[in-house]
Order: C-alpha cells, then structure tokens, then sequence
C-alpha cells in the first residue's frame, strides 16, 4: 500500500483516528491511516514526510480533552503544554508547572532550562496513557447490499465521525472497517441505519424499497404477457365447420353413393310402369 499523504482518500477510505506520536521533545498530534502487524502507518502535519511508520510503542491515545473539564494546577505539577510553532508539528512538549496569574501558567522545561507562562487552555496534566500494542487495530471485510453497490467512502462519514475507526474503503461490492476492535463493533452495528439513510438520500424508502420495486416490475411483466396472450387468441381464425373438416375422399364417396341411390329408385319406377298390363276394353 502507498501512502502519501492523508489526502489519499480515495484508496484509504475516511480517516479520523487521532493519536499522538512520540517525538525527540514531544508528543505529536496524529491521525492513524493504517496498521501491519508490526507497525502503525500515521499522518502528521509538519512531519517530513508527513507519512510516518512507526512501531507501536511510540504511539498512545490521546488523554481526555483539557476542557472535561479543565483541571487545576499547583506547582511542581508535571504538565504538557501544546506548542503550535510554525513548520513544527502540533505536539504536547513536558514541562512543570509552576505560579498561577492572570489565568496563565509559569512553565518551565528542565531540559532546555527555560520557562514561559502559557495560557491555561494549552496546559494538561502529564498523560499516562500507555503506549499501543500490536492487536490494537482490526480490519473486518463486510458485504454490501446490491442497491448500494456504487456507494462510495465519502458516504459513510457518519460511521468514522461517530466510531473509533479511521477508515471505511469500499472496493468491488464490500467495504472494509478498520479501527479499534470495539470500534469496528459499533460501526458495524450501526449499519444498517447507515444503509437505510444513504437509500432515504437517494430517495428510496429503505430496504423495503428494493424488493418492492422488484414486485412491481414482475407485476408489470406478467400483465403484459396476460394482455399479448389474450390478443393472440382473439386473433385466431374461426374452427372450420365439421364438414369442411371430413377427409375430401370420404365426402365424395357419399355424395356419389346418394346420387347412384337415387338414380336406380328412378329406373326401377320408369321399369314398373312399362311392364303394367293395359286396362281391358270396353
């Protein structure tokens, strides 16, 4: 697989997975676009190349959000603070915390013996979240119903927005969920609403509406071959009668038999009628 840069969308499908890096100072914001077994495939911006393969023990989740809710500070806390430098990544760098005023903190960094005061909002506490494993992404291939066939990536959004996935690819009638274990569960539980939604957007009316078009179109068919069957029949020549059925050779021979039958009835009087004795004179 080649990766470039996250904008290769179109052959990785939709990323959204964020994690954090770890750099030479720092803690670099990330976005996963792929996994091996032996290694996670990140994005980071300001990276170069912005592409990194990493092995899993220099990638983490990020803590919980600074502002859920934003915690409070005392010195000598260890803390991180997020550091935006133009042409740098955006990374959490280590430092310790120090006095409190006019809502910014002193922070000073041990190693490269300074300190600045930092507005709070940019200012967690030190995470302690653990590095990944291998096992801690999941691909799973999923069929894709047959009126949805030419979806595309970009029409699952929903699903990375709302999981733990980062990627969605659909490819020859399939698509293919890679995320966390648990979420690559809840997307594709969710599914099936996702399906019904994209058909809704289409202006179907759910999975209903498929199959009931199919019965429509067999109705249609099957009307048609009632109405050409039904013209057919009016169409066919009237049964000839049963005489004009009889063998001709038959037919004739009848007619010839009552013709001789009524000649020889003819002879036979004509014979009578001369062979009678004359009536006596007077």
């Amino acid at each position: 697989v080649q990766h470039s840069s996250l904008a290769s969308f179109g052959q990785l499908g939709l990323m959204a997975l964020p994690v954090e890096v770890r750099g030479e100072n720092g803690w670099h914001q990330g976005h996963v676009q792929d996994f091996t077994e032996a290694a996670v495939i990140v994005h980071v911006e300001g990276l170069e190349p912005a592409v990194q393969t990493v092995g899993y023990d220099k990638v983490r989740f990020p803590p919980t959000s600074v502002d859920e809710p934003r915690p409070t500070f005392k010195s000598g806390d260890e803390v991180e603070v997020y550091r935006a430098d133009e042409g740098s990544p955006l990374s959490w760098f280590a430092g310790v915390a120090g006095e409190l005023h006019d809502e910014k903190l002193t922070v000073s960094y041990p190693d490269d013996d300074f300190a600045e005061d930092v507005e709070l909002k940019a200012v967690r506490p030190r995470s302690d979240k653990a590095t990944l494993k291998p096992g801690a992404f999941v691909a799973k291939q999923i069929a894709i119903p047959a009126d949805l066939a030419d979806t595309k990536s970009e029409d699952y959004a929903e699903l990375v927005e709302k999981h733990p996935v980062f990627s969605v690819a659909v490819d020859a009638g399939s698509l293919t969920l890679k995320g966390t274990e648990e979420g690559v569960v809840s997307a594709e539980q969710q599914l099936a609403s996702c399906f019904d939604a994209i058909r809704t957007a289409r202006g179907g009316a759910g999975p209903a509406a498929p199959a009931a078009a199919a019965a429509e179109k067999d109705d249609e068919k099957k009307s048609k071959k009632e109405k050409k069957a039904k013209k057919e029949k009016q169409d066919e020549p009237p049964a000839p009668s049963a005489l004009l059925v009889a063998p001709l050779p038959s037919l004739v021979a009848e007619l010839a038999g009552d013709a001789g039958e009524e000649k020889k009835k003819k002879k036979e009087k004509k014979k009578d009628s001369v062979s009678a004795p004359a009536p006596a004179a007077a």
